[in-house]
């Protein structure tokens, strides 16, 4: 999922964030950085599962959580 060398994500674990997200309802402030950072080199279905979770952050239905 995230490279805890760079703290980046590779494009392919997009749909994998999306689902883990999705499913525990909260994303980490990094893991959420990290997608807004590789949102324009995404392909266009992941580009759409990005936007998607920016518009269920923003409404709420989706947490930032801090990682410790």
């Amino acid at each position: 999922m995230i490279n805890t060398q760079t703290k980046t994500l590779i494009c392919s674990d997009v749909v994998s964030v999306y689902l883990q997200t999705t499913c525990s309802g909260n994303i980490s402030v990094s893991e959420y950085q990290s997608l807004i950072l590789m949102e324009p080199s995404a392909d266009q279905p992941e580009q759409k599962l990005i936007q998607h979770l920016k518009s269920r952050i923003l409404k709420g239905s989706i947490r930032l959580r801090a990682v410790a």
